[in-house]
């Protein structure tokens, strides 16, 4: 496994990395692990700019403080994000490549992704949070009332929930899928519900706070390494569960995943259960 970095952008301003062991998701290994280039100063500012939440700033567009700051990671020169090319608004363009930064469903960027890669080498960063701190607020500009840590911590093989709508673009020999694991704050303020089940909050906006890891797909060889090499020539999908350590419903989403992109084959059935295999060569 290659070695993997944890990058904490500290609210000085400062950045710093610390070496760790190959980590992978739950679940088995990854694609291609990397580290994140070290940022040069003006990159630094910018991802820094905006990282504590201003009570007193006034928003004026639904952009997030993650997207932008992920934007200036992926790209330092704030004249080449947010431009215009063949009728579509692109995040960033670093080096002829155009980079999207994905916070919501891939399936929102399918039809987008699919026509550019027509004249166009893609990469879409898909920000992930491998753990994320609660910030509740009064109101909107209002004084902390309480602060904990989200019990949700999010693995690189939570990217097969969102994977099943963008199959049908991925992979593709100009695009690659980049998995972001971050350490993010989320500020929220209460609100009245919509839905008898709904949300009692609203989110004010969501920061980065640090990069752990990020893993590059770009091929189905890539999904595949999610696997786990525990397992047998044939398979379901809950001995992908068992052995991944990921719930069933994750397990089924990456079958579905592997199989449309190639990387295994139906086997046959053992009950109402479908069994895999590897795909040959």
């Amino acid at each position: 496994m290659t070695q993997s970095a944890r990058v904490v952008i500290h609210r000085d301003g400062d950045r710093s990395t610390e070496e760790g062991g190959g980590g992978r998701a739950e679940g088995g290994g990854t694609g291609r692990e990397e580290i994140l280039p070290a940022l040069s100063p003006p990159t630094r500012l910018a991802v820094c700019r905006g990282l504590l939440y201003n009570p007193g700033l006034r928003k004026t567009s639904m952009e997030t403080s993650l997207h932008r700051q992920l934007k200036a990671l992926y790209c330092s020169e704030t004249a080449s994000q947010e431009v215009r090319i063949d009728g579509y608004r692109i995040d960033a363009v670093d080096r002829g490549r155009l980079i999207e930064i994905q916070q919501g469903s891939l399936a929102a960027l399918r039809d987008k992704v699919r026509t550019l890669l027509a004249n166009y080498d893609v990469t879409v960063v898909k920000p992930l949070a491998a753990r994320k701190l609660l910030v509740r607020r009064k109101k909107a500009g209002g004084a902390v009332l309480s602060t904990r840590y989200s019990p949700r911590r999010e693995t690189a093989a939570d990217v097969f929930s969102d994977l099943v709508h963008f199959v049908g673009v991925f992979p593709h020999p100009r695009l690659t899928l980049e998995v972001v694991l971050t350490l993010q704050e989320e500020h929220r303020a209460p609100a009245r519900k919509k839905r008898w089940r709904g949300p009692d909050f609203k989110v004010l906006d969501r920061l980065l706070v640090g990069v752990e890891s990020r893993v590059t797909l770009k091929d189905s060889q890539d999904l595949a390494n999610f696997l786990p090499s525990t397992l047998g020539e044939v398979f379901s999908t809950a001995e992908i569960s068992r052995e991944a350590a990921v719930p069933r419903y994750l397990a089924q989403k990456m079958a579905y995943c592997l199989r449309k992109t190639g990387a295994i084959d139906v086997a046959g059935k053992q009950g109402n259960a479908w069994l895999y295999q590897r795909a040959a060569g």
